[in-house]
């Protein structure tokens, strides 16, 4: 369930970042986010590279997991902490072509 958006506007060269946050209310501390950036901060050579829907994407894994992609000019990034949030298939839903 969307539990709030934030939407951050920072210096010109990290740009804006919307992040849509969602709460499953049957699962304690289960809480993922979906966030939107101009401007990538990510150093993906760290970090393992995937394919899903024909985009190249990277997967991190720790205490955080996360899938980072772009998409017209976008970067997007989909991040959980819980080992059994299917990560793959909420960046497949988004829909970016």
């Amino acid at each position: 369930m969307l539990d709030r958006i934030t939407v951050v506007e920072m210096a010109e060269q990290f740009g804006t970042t919307t992040t849509l946050w969602y709460n499953d209310p049957n699962v304690v501390a289960r809480e993922l986010y979906v966030a939107v950036k101009e401007v990538q901060r990510i150093d993906t050579a760290v970090l393992e590279p995937i394919e899903f829907d024909g985009h190249t994407a990277y997967r991190r894994d720790g205490g955080k997991r996360s899938i980072f992609w772009q998409c017209d000019g976008l970067n997007y990034e989909v991040t959980c902490l819980t080992d059994d949030t299917p990560l793959l298939e909420i960046a497949a839903s988004i829909g970016c072509r």
